[in-house]
């Protein structure tokens, strides 16, 4: 940390240097500046009017990507995106053009061979400009990242945090999805749920524009008309077309217990395992439950009470419905190798 000192003017004309030392001068020396500045040397060949750019990086203003999804009663939800800016630059901007750029930007090291922080959100104000143009945010590629570019003037003093739109998607199909896990070398014991929401950011779902990284808060209306906060989770820089998966809390009402209930060696690197899984739905309602079994090495089912889907190399999925106040046990036996 490097302090270069501090210049005071004070109201009787005085300029104090270092205040901790007091050194006062009579007027201003040659040279100093008592307050940032930018000062340019442009040459030029010939006595002309030019109209010129600058651009330049700077520290103190900062942005990120924050959302809002309300659940209807159905299986709809609107989604809300808000961009917060920060501006502690030391300089407010008025009525100037504003864009966000959202990507992964790579930095080198500084002389001390430290390497900072790696920037994810960039943004740019510039001059003013009045011309008419839309409101909200458009979005254009821009090498390998994303550049979203307000359509109107923004203002933004001086350490001040705002909030603009970003894009907007009503009417958005979700599924929601209670789930349990288990590992193959897991014993006997109660399985932890996760209440997940699914959706696609596409166009089809009225989205499809691609969404910064940032974090988003799921709410739903009660009974009485009340938004009532229900979780939150962040999400990685989405583009459009992927499938988005939200981890918003626990199930209150739906349990399982997980229980290995043979393990026979069949040879030196290979055995078969069989388990049991009972599900216990306290709620009044129908609720369909998601099971991963996690299981390692090579793997082939030989038994199974229920269908399963082998989602990828090492996980079979069972998909359980479960009616109001039900108790339902499932049964598999599967052989591994490693």
């Amino acid at each position: 940390y490097s302090y270069n000192g501090l210049v005071i003017k004070t109201d009787d004309g005085r300029i104090i240097l270092s205040p901790a030392g007091e050194i006062d001068v009579l007027a201003m020396p040659e040279g100093l500046i008592s307050k940032p500045s930018l000062l340019w040397q442009v040459d030029s060949s010939a006595e002309q009017d030019a109209k010129m750019e600058l651009s330049y990086l700077t520290k103190g203003m900062s942005w990120t990507a924050n959302y809002v999804m309300t659940l209807g009663s159905g299986t709809v939800a609107d989604i809300q995106g808000w961009v917060s800016l920060n501006n502690q630059s030391g300089m407010g901007f008025q009525d100037a053009t504003l864009k966000l750029m959202a990507g992964e930007v790579n930095v080198v090291k500084d002389e001390d061979g430290v390497m900072e922080k790696p920037v994810f959100n960039t943004l740019a104000l510039q001059a003013p400009r009045h011309a008419s143009r839309p409101a909200d945010f458009t979005e254009a590629s821009l090498f390998e990242y994303h550049l979203y570019t307000l359509g109107r003037p923004a203002s933004v003093r001086n350490k001040e945090t705002k909030q603009l739109s970003l894009l907007e998607g009503l009417n958005v199909p979700f599924r929601k999805l209670v789930t349990f896990e288990a590992d193959s070398d897991a014993g006997e014991g109660d399985l932890a749920s996760a209440v997940k929401i699914k959706f696609i950011n596409n166009k089809k779902s009225n989205l499809g524009m691609p969404m910064p990284e940032g974090k988003i808060r799921l709410y739903q209306r009660d009974a009485g008309g009340s938004l009532q906060f229900l979780g939150e989770d962040s999400i990685k820089h989405t583009p459009t077309d992927e499938k988005m998966s939200l981890t918003v809390g626990k199930a209150f009402d739906v349990k399982a217990n997980h229980k290995r209930t043979t393990y026979v060696v069949t040879g030196k690197r290979s055995a078969r395992s069989g388990y049991e899984v009972e599900f216990r739905n306290r709620k009044k309602v129908e609720e369909t439950v998601t099971f991963y079994q996690r299981i390692g090495g090579e793997w082939k089912m030989v038994s199974n009470s229920e269908p399963f889907v082998k989602e990828d190399s090492s996980t079979a999925v069972f998909t359980v419905k479960l009616k109001a106040g039900e108790v339902r046990t499932i049964k598999y036996s599967f052989d591994s190798k490693w």
